[in-house]
């Protein structure tokens, strides 16, 4: 995940932004997680991550495409075991 440092929220070290920047700058949030996954913060341990629905559709085709394929090999497994 990236900081966002460069909007001036949090000093880079992965915490991202604060849950208080997130109350109060909802608007940028969004714009920003539509460019790229931003990690929120509570008392400096991130807690959330902000994504594009672009993203996170993509990323749960990925998981799903692998949970597929590990099913299909350990029914594999299994019918070779018989």
């Amino acid at each position: 995940m990236w900081p966002i440092d460069r909007i001036g929220w949090n000093a880079p070290g992965d915490e991202g932004m604060s849950a208080a920047s997130v109350k109060n700058r909802f608007r940028l949030l969004l714009d920003t997680a539509r460019a790229e996954p931003v990690t929120i913060g509570k008392h400096g341990r991130r807690v959330a991550v902000v994504l594009s629905v672009e993203e996170y559709e993509r990323l749960k085709e990925h998981a799903d495409g692998a949970a597929r394929a590990l099913n299909a090999m350990a029914a594999s497994l299994w019918e070779g075991k018989k």
